[in-house]
């Protein structure tokens, strides 16, 4: 009776045989397969709404970062000549691109906390090698490498194992950094 409704295969006869048993039963079993048809189509509506809608976001969330994109850009080369070469981003240019209202309203609708931003703006711009005596905060990225950086510190990204790994190698350089400044005041 499942299959038979579900797929809708000889309806009509089913309909006949049961109402030689009983002429109800004929009432019920059309009821049943309207709902059964009703439910079937919502279930697909929604399944379609929900794939729409997820792509709507994404579309909006390329929209907004793709603003952020050309205001940045804007900003960083205001007053200067394009050469061709991808511009190079200090921590100096962040300060300048967060004194500007509108990048900073642009940046918060695509999710990125800019006091977190101007908090974490040290760690984002330090050098980290292995035999320098102290960080250096005179790193420079490239647009592509800030924007990454920028997307990557959005509020609704999730935690992922890389991002633990990634935690992992910068605290391991911290100790062992820690460790040979402690070794070297030792033998002094």
């Amino acid at each position: 009776l499942f299959f038979q409704v579900s797929l809708a295969d000889e309806i009509s006869g089913l309909a006949a045989a049961m109402y030689t048993q009983h002429p109800l039963l004929v009432l019920l079993f059309y009821s049943l397969i309207m709902i059964a048809t009703i439910i079937l189509m919502n279930m697909l509506i929604g399944v379609l709404v929900e794939a729409i809608a997820s792509l709507a976001e994404k579309e909006r969330s390329a929209m907004q970062i793709e603003q952020v994109k050309e205001t940045l850009q804007t900003i960083l080369t205001s007053g200067e000549e394009e050469d061709g070469n991808e511009s190079m981003i200090s921590k100096e240019d962040l300060r300048i691109i967060l004194n500007s209202k509108t990048t900073c309203w642009a940046l918060q609708e695509i999710g990125i906390d800019v006091v977190g931003l101007v908090d974490t703006a040290d760690a984002l711009f330090a050098e980290h090698a292995e035999d320098a005596q102290y960080y250096s905060h005179d790193k420079k990225l490239t647009f592509h490498e800030f924007m990454e950086v920028l997307l990557h510190l959005r509020g609704d990204n999730k935690a992922r194992v890389s991002d633990i790994v990634d935690l992992k190698k910068s605290l391991n350089r911290l100790i062992r950094k820690v460790e040979k400044m402690q070794t070297q005041k030792e033998s002094q």
